[in-house]
């Protein structure tokens, strides 16, 4: 009995402890009056660092600890390892080129710092945008390029491949390679994206997260909180997944494929802003940088209670009818597929082929449901499913089998097949960006374990299908 008890408070605590999270322990980075300013919160080369302003100086505040590197800067972005910090000079702006050591080279530009409103450093040149011009300086300073645009620009940054996109407040993007003669205007969807995030992610003034994809500029379909200031964003992304602040002391983290919630977790103090998988928080005084881990609330089994005794009667006990069930179909050896058919009790169309379940366009959770051999049907992250399947659901089985749900050319998991379809299997083709598991498996029609042009022909087919219909 004792044992049975303490076997439910555990059980217990352990529900409460998957639902409510723990506070993430941080690493003490900096400790100031109350006076601190983020000026920027980054990955520089693989180690989170902060730029922080208090008391009339400039701070790098990383892990390891934090020094001074100058006098107080008005603003900082991180292009691709190379910290930009801009502060006020009379009329002008004075540049400081930083790593993570510190300031190496400062210049002047004679444009102040209010109207600069987006900057870059690419190819040993600074980039910056005043209204509706794009001027470009050298390091000593000298301006040695201008490029004129149809409308003003927000903001600019750097590609991970060294490329130049500016921002115009009128959802145009445009390009530049090296200092070309003309600026090449790119696909945007009407994106305006305020912040770069590292690497080719950007979050906008919405807290949409975007993606450059080497022909323009796409929403990745994560919705956010807003950046706090063109500063920064307590916005980050590292690798597949997308995180943001959801409210001052949590972290909500979505993936990037699908825009779904993938967990939260709480921190200990109030967020300041995220870079990478890490977060800079502040509390009492004291900056830290803490590192979230998120984790899906499952639930706990109670403990099975130990069986009482049976009593010794001597009448025979009626036997209880089982309820009748079908046989599951024999499992599908390594390469073998099943054809829908009324033996399976599959929808139609609907195929198993190794460890996955094919499933057409348009297909819903509650069809597949009716089938007698599956049970359950849940998203990505483990929760029931409803509407339309998409790529990279789960079907479990009756026989405890799970079967990974792949519905054929929806390669980025939103349920139906688009022109975000085409242009991801044309990037996957081209190089620039590849497709892997499950959202290859969507992109490879003729199913010979290749991705290539064939592809493309039927994928455009089916879109060409459902446009007809």
């Amino acid at each position: 009995m004792k044992r049975s008890v303490i076997s439910c408070f555990m059980g217990i605590l352990c529900v409460f402890m998957l639902f409510f999270g723990r506070a993430a322990q941080g690493v003490e980075v900096f400790r100031d009056n109350g006076s601190g300013v983020v000026r920027m919160f980054a990955q520089v080369n693989g180690t989170p660092l902060a730029v922080i302003t208090s008391g009339g100086s400039t701070y790098f505040a990383t892990p390891g600890g934090s020094f001074a590197v100058g006098s107080a800067c008005d603003r900082a972005v991180n292009c691709n390892g190379v910290l930009v910090l801009l502060s006020s000079n009379g009329g002008s702006t004075q540049v400081s080129l930083a790593g993570s050591g510190g300031v190496y080279a400062e210049f002047s530009v004679p444009q102040p710092v209010g109207a600069v409103r987006g900057y870059a450093f690419a190819g040993d040149f600074f980039w910056c945008c005043v209204g509706k011009e794009l001027q470009v300086y050298d390091a000593s300073g000298a301006l040695v390029k201008k490029y004129s645009l149809p409308a003003a620009a927000d903001s600019l940054a750097v590609t991970s491949g060294g490329r130049v996109l500016a921002f115009c407040n009128d959802g145009v993007v445009y390009a530049a390679d090296g200092l070309p003669e003309e600026l090449t205007g790119l696909y945007s969807g009407g994106v305006h994206p305020m912040v770069p995030l590292g690497g080719n992610y950007f979050v906008d003034a919405y807290g949409n997260f975007c993606v450059y994809g080497g022909d323009g500029v796409y929403y990745t379909g994560v919705t956010g909180t807003p950046p706090r200031t063109t500063d920064y964003a307590a916005s980050a992304v590292n690798g597949e997944v997308a995180m943001y602040a959801s409210s001052g002391s949590e972290v909500t983290f979505c993936s990037l494929a699908t825009g779904e919630t993938l967990g939260t977790a709480a921190v200990s103090g109030n967020i300041k802003a995220m870079a990478g998988g890490a977060a800079l928080v502040y509390d009492g005084g004291t900056y830290a940088i803490v590192f979230p881990e998120y984790s899906v609330p499952t639930p706990v089994p109670m403990p099975t209670p130990e069986p009482e005794p049976t009593p010794n009667i001597s009448a025979t006990p009626v036997p209880t009818a089982s309820p009748m069930r079908s046989p599951s179909p024999s499992p599908v050896s390594s390469g073998e597929e099943a054809v829908s058919s009324a033996a399976n009790g599959l929808p139609a169309g609907v195929r198993v082929l190794d460890d996955q379940l094919l499933v057409p366009v348009g297909t819903t959770a509650a069809q597949l449901r009716k089938a007698e051999e599956i049970e359950e049907v849940l998203t990505a992250d483990g929760k029931r499913a409803d509407g339309a399947c998409r790529t990279g659901m789960d079907a479990r089985c009756v026989d405890g089998s799970v079967r990974v749900i792949v519905v054929p050319g929806d390669n980025n998991w939103s349920g139906t097949v688009n022109t975000a379809d085409i242009t991801a299997l044309q990037k996957h083709i081209l190089g620039e960006a590849q497709l892997q598991g499950v959202s290859f498996a969507a992109a490879d029609l003729d199913e010979n374990g290749m991705l290539n042009t064939a592809d493309l022909v039927l994928l455009a087919a089916v879109l060409s299908g459902i446009n007809d219909a």
